[in-house]
């Protein structure tokens, strides 16, 4: 149920759900509600999801080298009125179904704990990056127009955008991380 407060869209507990099927290895979706696209912690929380999509550690890893997947990929989800979703994604072997899952959580828990200042500064760069040179192009201006609206932002504050990626610092991804991401019970989707 999506309510106009997104805490209390949290779940006490996760939410798992299996649909049974035949064909290929077991697809894993597991989506965290996250704060509001006009919440000042939606930018760190989009960062955190870009951070989470490059990294090469943890669970994501792991499942790689061990060929259990294919890869596990993230996602930022925020078309929904009051809140955003923090979507992983990927294709797992059965054998890996378990300790996937609890591995995936674990990495999305302990982010505020292991985050480190060169993994988001390199993502506050690239991203940084990306989005200036989206400004090149005309679809893409239109969105982020749309996007900055959907913030409660003029598009004036356009053109200030790649910078206020830089102003965000460790403390405070780390602190959007605790709020939304450390006690976080997801929903969970075994297909």
């Amino acid at each position: 149920v999506l309510t106009a407060d997104p805490a209390r869209t949290r779940l006490e507990r996760a939410e798992v759900q299996l649909i049974s099927g035949t064909v290929g290895d077991p697809v894993v979706v597991i989506d965290v509600p996250g704060p509001a696209i006009d919440s000042p912690d939606y930018v760190p929380f989009m960062l955190l999801t870009y951070v989470l999509e490059s990294r090469r550690s943890g669970a994501a890893k792991e499942l790689r080298h061990a060929g259990g997947t294919y890869g596990i990929h993230s996602n930022l989800i925020d078309s929904y009125p009051h809140l955003t979703l923090l979507e992983l994604q990927g294709q797992v072997e059965p054998e890996s179904l378990e300790p996937a899952l609890r591995g995936l959580i674990a990495d999305l828990r302990g982010l505020a704990t292991s985050l480190q200042e060169s993994e988001l500064a390199a993502v506050k760069r690239s991203t940084r990056n990306g989005l200036i040179n989206w400004l090149t192009a005309n679809d893409a201006v239109a969105w982020l127009v749309l996007n900055h609206a959907r913030r409660g932002l003029g598009v004036d504050h356009l053109l200030d955008s790649p910078n206020e990626l830089l102003q965000l610092d460790l403390a405070r991804c780390r602190e959007v991380a605790q709020r939304w991401l450390s006690n976080a019970e997801p929903s969970i989707v075994v297909t």
